[in-house]
């Protein structure tokens, strides 16, 4: 892939956005302590549930946005190896 091309470019903007999420990360992680918190003293069963699920949901979001940027991080890689060869 060239340097020139657009699918190079497309790759970093989605590269750069991903790395660019600050607001959002830090209100996830913010959120994410809240939830351990409340979980960590709750007593109702089905309200400790229901935290549990929403901590895995964050988690979960968190590790495909890590997927992601490891996946376009290797992609980046190979291209600009390539342009090099």
């Amino acid at each position: 892939m060239s340097l020139l091309s657009p699918a190079f470019w497309s790759n970093i903007s989605v590269l750069q956005g991903l790395y660019c999420m600050g607001p959002n990360m830090q209100d996830n992680k913010e959120r994410w302590f809240q939830l351990a918190e409340r979980a960590a003293n709750e007593q109702d069963s089905e309200k400790l549930h229901a935290l549990i699920k929403e901590i895995n949901d964050l988690l979960a979001e968190k590790q495909k946005r890590l997927d992601d940027l490891r996946r376009l991080e290797r992609n980046l890689r190979l291209s600009v190896s390539g342009v090099a060869d």
